[in-house]
């Protein structure tokens, strides 16, 4: 019985050794298929939209105090606002990092959230 756990467990970790790489194969694919399309775009004359995906994918998102603050602003231009209206909002950072954010602000007391279906409206603290 031993015998065959440990044979088990040594397929399983060479396996997942494979899988591993494996993924750094594609990523690699991946990176190399769009340097290519950046240089095709570059020599088609497309100077322009090649720079701006660069730019896109190297933006860092934006300081926490700058989005809470974005948040308030919209908040209270808008109370009632529904959180799932704020996520294209905020485009620019992941759904859970807003959620978050929220939570957070919701705990301090700088906003308050009400539940509604599957989302919450917003409202300033007050």
């Amino acid at each position: 019985m031993g015998f065959w756990l440990f044979l088990i467990l040594v397929i399983l970790i060479l396996a997942g050794g494979w899988f591993y790489r494996r993924l750094l194969d594609i990523e690699q694919d991946i990176r190399r298929e769009m340097a290519e399309e950046q240089v095709a775009a570059a020599e088609r004359g497309e100077v322009a939209a090649a720079e701006e995906a660069s730019e896109i994918r190297s933006q860092e998102p934006p300081e926490e105090a700058d989005v809470e603050q974005r948040i308030q602003d919209i908040v209270s231009a808008e109370p009632g606002l529904l959180q799932t209206d704020l996520y294209d909002r905020f485009a620019e950072l992941p759904r859970r990092k807003l959620q978050q954010l929220l939570r957070s602000m919701e705990g301090d007391g700088r906003l308050r959230r009400e539940k509604e279906k599957g989302s919450y409206r917003l409202y300033p603290s007050g």
